[in-house]
């Protein structure tokens, strides 16, 4: 009878635990040096290597807002299912006001501060793991990781209009 409640108070502190919704959305990014994120309100350019670039949006609980689950293209083919933006097989970038997670970020789990812009923080967090098996897939998830995180430190804030 007691494990009842037990099981389901598990079950919510994982669902919490996780920090998203399903609520998401992928892009795609072509032809273009520069890439506008618009849902964080952020810019930054992309190199050759990773001009297929996509990226999933989702929606964090716990008032975070949302962040960005990265990929490319060709790394989703190459390596499979959980090398898609959804799994953000390049990583995830958050953007936060830094007077509010000031002194909050590990229990946030933002990442690492990448720039401040104003009082905009970008925040990315590098992935786990490589997202393939392959020997193929590794490689090109390694150099495609290093490029994202060289392309992400140009950030910018997307103008006002």
């Amino acid at each position: 009878m007691k494990t009842k409640p037990i099981v389901v108070g598990i079950i919510i502190i994982i669902l919490l635990g996780l920090g998203y919704c399903y609520s998401t959305r992928e892009s795609s990014i072509k032809q273009s040096p520069f890439v506008e994120v618009k849902e964080l309100g952020i810019t930054f350019t992309v190199p050759e290597d990773i001009k297929d670039l996509t990226y999933t949006i989702k929606t964090l609980n716990g008032g975070l807002g949302k962040a960005a689950y990265f990929s490319t293209e060709s790394l989703s083919q190459i390596g499979g299912k959980y090398c898609t933006s959804a799994e953000g097989a390049l990583g995830i970038v958050q953007v936060a006001d830094i007077n509010k997670v000031k002194g909050h970020e590990d229990e946030l789990r933002l990442g690492s501060l990448i720039k401040t812009l104003g009082v905009t923080g970008v925040y990315y967090t590098h992935p786990q793991a490589t997202c393939s098996e392959s020997k193929t897939g590794i490689d090109l998830a390694m150099k495609q990781i290093a490029s994202f995180q060289k392309s992400i430190k140009t950030v910018a804030l997307i103008p006002a209009e």
